[in-house]
């Protein structure tokens, strides 16, 4: 007869772990507790075995300081566990089946003098005789008629050491209330009962068994212990069915690999599959709902050791409707107050906004044993006895109220201005048929960041194959730079990757991938080989070595559109040639470009350095922001009817936000540039209208009577036309409203200064914020006016350009080049006015 669940009271945490259990096991005396697959022993024989070891820790000393458990992962180690409890001693758990080193270091921290291991596992480790070593035998027996029994919930449980940024471990404490009150949530939300037969995966040395192994113990439910180092991962199958677990408990990648690629029939015996402690992809629930029954639902959470439990959670079913990559990880749980805090220590409010994950709760971890200083940076203690930890995990709240885990504060990056979530990579490309597994890492590498994937391929998938299914997933600035097929990926002891190891390997594979490409195999004193050494040395500067060797496109070596740009501008300087503009995409090869730059150069003129000159020449000045697909079309159009050139800026977001301003920026564009065309036309648009005529005004006296300036549709106001502007506009509106609208516009720009994280988005509002003291000038000059801004006859150019000439559109100015009428009436208004300058009496001819 099936048990009726109970829903424990808060009441139910004041009470000691160790007569919980002892309750539990007098009820269940020979239900079977553990399983190991070697020991099966009842709740009977684990109250034996953890009295007479309490009482051997008794006789070690009246000392109240922690225990060391070094033992393999097995059902005694959750004896001793047990035992420590029992005595109020806490226990550092540490698993003899992880590396040595690591163990050694947390024992030498933790200054623990007494150790339960067996004398063949502690020799390893040549402890001194300071310390006390507790032989562990499973053939212990209670010899005496009471055991020792402590009740006070307050005292220290445990010390488990997390891996620490600087690869030193750093140990989380905890009490037993606490304790008690995570696993109280979690047979709550989880209605365990004794009925229940549940896994652990997790090594006991990890937050992780903590549910498991007191979430089974403190209920009668069965708990099966599957230790993945001795059995690996595909063994989770057979397990599962050979035990009918009902609650089955594993990081997701686990779940993952385990199920996902082996073929197995449905496991109807689960009720509960719960996923926590790393990111959870739609992929985990595809799984779910293929493999698992209808009345199985999937338990999502997040948490970290810090917290010592959950802090958000939600439940899947089978009509759960996932949409995303990455799955959201819940909603907020009882006794967990969760915030986003912003880089201002501000909290975040408004939904969709990113912040840092920050959790305050009585019943968090105390803190970080026998370190002050990094307690201090990382938890906030309340005078109500209430700590805040600061995950320093990113985290934003949907339109739907879930958390949606974004990875560490070092797991993302920026990749020419766009930020980049490694996980969501990782997530698209695991996605992707023939796939075993991927890390995803990324390396910064001659001032910039490239995204590097190393994958695992399954049967005879081949790595191109992926790509080129991949480009079609993934947008430009997400698809990797450099790929490997790896034969492993490197995993820490508790499954997760292991990206330090990682970025080690990936030094190998520059300092070797370096070595290959400064390798001469051809003299460089032959004229047309001179030209794939040249090409190889540019192309590799953005793009991978691989796509250059096997021929690939631009992106499928990893350049991205804004380095196509710089490397078309190298290309022209290197071989003194002009490319056209279309030559400027992502699907460019080397070969083709090899072939291209030898037409253009012809086989006895490889090394000319001069330019070729023309009577016009365009130079294109786009938003500082960056170009919209219509913009970048629109540029494209122009340069199948006039040279052009297409101004490259720098990126903005290696610069400190102070540096930014337009005299920097112009000063930052090479002037050898603008030598071509013995006329030369500066078209600008929004903020590139400003670097144009600054530019103009430093070209002036080396190229009179040449320079010529289109504008489209942007404003520049000097303080003088500043007064008569606001006048007009008091007349218009009123001075109520004119002095809401100031007040609204200075107050949106000072918070962009102040809280922008977009480089680009910051220049652009900048250099349109400056009013620079620029120069008249006595130059052709025409202005093109959206519909918008048509109460403007100049928007404030004719004050530096008196002989400027305007015209209104019916369109707005996000419109101005949006594909079909309105981009060619554009389009048809730039070559007129090139047109005019042609015919200009005072064009240069010669």
């Amino acid at each position: 007869m099936s048990e009726i669940f109970k829903h424990l009271p808060i009441s139910w945490i004041n009470t000691s772990v160790i007569e919980h259990f002892e309750e539990i096991a007098m009820k269940f005396p020979q239900k079977i507790a553990l399983n190991d697959r070697e020991n099966r022993l009842t709740y009977h024989e684990v109250l034996t075995f953890t009295n007479s070891l309490a009482e051997k820790i008794r006789l070690s000393g009246e000392s109240n300081e922690p225990v060391i458990i070094l033992l393999e992962h097995d059902a005694f180690f959750i004896c001793a566990m047990l035992a420590c409890l029992a005595v109020g001693r806490g226990y550092i758990p540490l698993d003899a089946g992880y590396a040595n080193q690591r163990n050694q270091q947390i024992i030498a921290h933790s200054q623990a003098k007494v150790i339960i291991s067996q004398a063949s596992l502690a020799k390893a480790y040549n402890l001194d005789t300071s310390f006390q070593l507790i032989e562990f035998s499973n053939d212990f027996r209670v010899s005496f008629k009471e055991c020792y029994k402590h009740n006070n919930p307050e005292s220290l449980a445990y010390i488990i050491y997390t891996s620490g940024s600087t690869g030193v471990p750093k140990g989380v404490f905890q009490n037993e209330q606490n304790l008690l009150h995570d696993v109280m949530q979690y047979i709550n939300i989880a209605e365990i009962t004794s009925d229940d037969k549940m896994s652990l995966f997790y090594s006991p040395s990890v937050n992780g068994s903590i549910r498991d192994i007191y979430g089974a113990l403190l209920t009668g439910a069965t708990l099966f212990i599957n230790n993945l180092q001795k059995h690996g991962v595909t063994s989770i199958p057979d397990f599962i069915k050979e035990n009918e677990l009902t609650i089955y408990h594993s990081i997701p990648s686990i779940f993952r690999t385990s199920l996902v690629y082996k073929s197995t029939e449905p496991l109807n015996s689960v009720r509960l599959i719960y996923l926590a402690g790393d990111k959870i992809f739609k992929q985990d629930v595809d799984i779910y709902k293929k493999l698992f029954s209808n009345f199985c639902k999937l338990y999502i959470g997040i948490g970290s050791t810090e917290n010592a439990t959950i802090y958000r959670q939600w439940f899947i079913d089978k009509n759960t409707q996932v949409s995303s990559g990455v799955v959201p990880v819940g909603y907020k749980v009882e006794d967990r107050l969760m915030t986003l805090v912003d880089s201002d220590g501000k909290e975040v409010q408004q939904t969709g906004f990113l912040g840092e994950i920050h959790v305050r709760s009585k019943y968090c971890a105390l803190g970080y044993w026998l370190d002050d200083k990094l307690t201090m940076e990382y938890f906030i203690i309340h005078d109500d006895g209430s700590r805040t930890v600061k995950t320093g995990d990113w985290g934003l709240i949907n339109a739907d109220g879930l958390l949606e885990f974004k990875g560490r504060r070092d797991g993302q990056v920026k990749i020419n201005g766009f930020r980049v979530e490694i996980g969501e990579i990782e997530a698209n490309i695991r996605a992707m048929e023939g796939v075993t597994d991927v890390a995803v890492l990324v390396r910064n590498q001659n001032e910039s960041n490239k995204i590097v994937a190393y994958i695992i391929l399954k049967g005879h998938t081949s790595l191109e194959e992926i790509k080129l299914k991949l480009e079609q997933k993934l947008s430009a600035h997400l698809f990797p730079s450099v790929y490997y097929v790896a034969e492993s990926i490197p995993h820490l002891n508790n499954f997760k990757i292991d990206y330090q190891s990682l970025q080690v390997l990936d030094k190998q594979n520059i300092a070797q991938e370096n070595r290959i490409r400064n390798h001469k195999e051809i003299p460089t004193n032959e004229r047309l080989l001179y030209i794939k050494e040249r090409l190889l040395n540019l192309w590799c500067k953005y793009a991978s070595y691989e796509s250059f060797k096997n021929d690939l496109t631009w992106k499928m070596g990893g350049g991205s559109s804004l380095e196509a740009i710089n490397f078309i501008v190298s290309l022209e300087q290197e071989f003194g040639v002009d490319f056209p503009n279309a030559w400027i995409h992502e699907d460019m090869k080397p070969n083709a470009i090899e072939t291209q730059i030898k037409q253009l150069l012809g086989k006895e003129n490889l090394f000319v350095n001069e330019a070729v000159d023309e009577p016009i020449h365009v130079y294109a000045f786009p938003p500082l922001k960056g170009m919209i697909p219509e913009t970048r079309e629109f540029i494209r159009l122009l340069s199948k009817n006039v040279p052009l050139t297409l101004i490259d800026y720098p990126r903005f977001e290696e610069w400190k936000k102070e540096d930014i301003c337009l005299e920097k920026i112009a000063n930052s564009i090479d002037k050898r540039i603008f030598k071509k065309g013995k006329n030369k036309i500066f078209i600008g648009h929004c903020s590139g209208d400003h670097v144009a005529f600054y530019i103009l005004n430093q070209l002036d006296k080396v190229y009179p009577n040449s320079l010529h300036f289109f504008i489209m549709d942007s404003w520049n106001i000097n303080i003088n036309m500043r007064i008569i502007r606001y006048i007009e506009r008091v007349k218009t509106i009123g001075l109520l409203k004119a002095l809401q609208r100031t007040f609204k516009y200075r107050t949106s720009k000072t918070n962009l200064f102040i809280k922008s994280t977009n480089h680009r988005d910051f220049a652009q509002e900048k250099v349109l914020s400056e009013h620079f003291p620029f120069k008249t000038m006595k130059i052709k000059a025409h202005l093109l006016i959206s519909a918008e801004n048509a109460h403007s006859k100049d928007m404030g150019w004719r004050y530096f350009l008196p002989k400027l000439t305007s015209e209104s559109f019916t369109f707005n100015h996000l419109e101005m080049y949006k594909e079909g009428k309105n981009q060619q009436i554009v389009l048809d208004r730039v070559l007129k006015f090139i047109e005019e300058v042609k015919d200009s009496p005072n064009i240069i001819t010669k």
